[in-house]
């Protein structure tokens, strides 16, 4: 995440109120506070560009917005909008050839609102990536001792990040398993133990760790 300056703030609430958002994004509003925010993501091996656009609408409907699309400019990019009496916020989906996609996200508040923009931004990424898991425990978030040497670190935007460098994306799978692709680039697959301690090699129709069994430990509460 990255907070703009007063410049770049009124650059994003000159898009918007382009777009006929002008109610809740006025300059006194933005003026108030850090209240905008932005985070970039990178090719994310399961979010192709079509499953962007339905992840950003589900997404925005779970925060209890109301949703509306906007006709593609460039024909490159697709914006998302959710509303409330509080907040506006914008997701927007670049498609990548690979058939991959980028996701750009960007929110506002009402100055008075009481929105905590950071608790906002959190729970509306464990939305569009499914890294929201009822019981922390379930979930991989947090630092790992990792099954061939060093820690891990997974955040709620679906990146991963190795002490030695290299990074990944993550996402929760249907079957309640976990997925990694790391820029090596190689394929994690694992499963967490009921009590959050342990994650496990997914070998089952999967390749587990970069096709191999091990075990990686919590070395952070959950």
């Amino acid at each position: 995440m990255s907070r703009f300056s007063t410049a770049a703030r009124f650059t994003v609430v000159a898009l918007l109120v382009g777009f006929g958002y002008t109610v809740l994004l006025s300059g006194s509003a933005l003026a108030a506070g850090p209240d905008v925010w932005e985070t970039y993501n990178t090719t994310h091996p399961v979010v192709s560009f079509i499953d962007c656009n339905a992840k950003a609408q589900q997404a925005l409907r779970a925060m209890g917005l109301t949703v509306a699309g906007h006709p593609d400019f460039t024909g490159r990019e697709n914006s998302w909008f959710g509303r409330s009496d509080k907040t506006t916020t914008v997701i927007v989906c670049y498609p990548l050839g690979n058939g991959g996609s980028v996701q750009v996200f960007f929110a506002a508040a009402n100055a008075g609102s009481g929105v905590a923009l950071g608790a906002f931004q959190t729970q509306l990424l464990q939305n569009f990536y499914g890294t929201g898991v009822a019981g922390g425990c379930s979930s991989p978030v947090g630092t790992w001792n990792w099954w061939n040497g060093g820690s891990v670190t997974f955040t709620v935007d679906g990146v991963t990040k190795h002490s030695n460098g290299h990074t990944g994306k993550w996402l929760r799978l249907p079957d309640g398993s976990y997925y990694v692709h790391w820029d090596y680039p190689t394929d994690d697959y694992f499963t967490i133990s009921p009590d959050g301690k342990t994650m496990q090699a997914n070998l089952n129709g999967h390749t587990g760790f970069n096709g191999q069994a091990g075990t990686s430990t919590r070395s952070t509460s959950c």
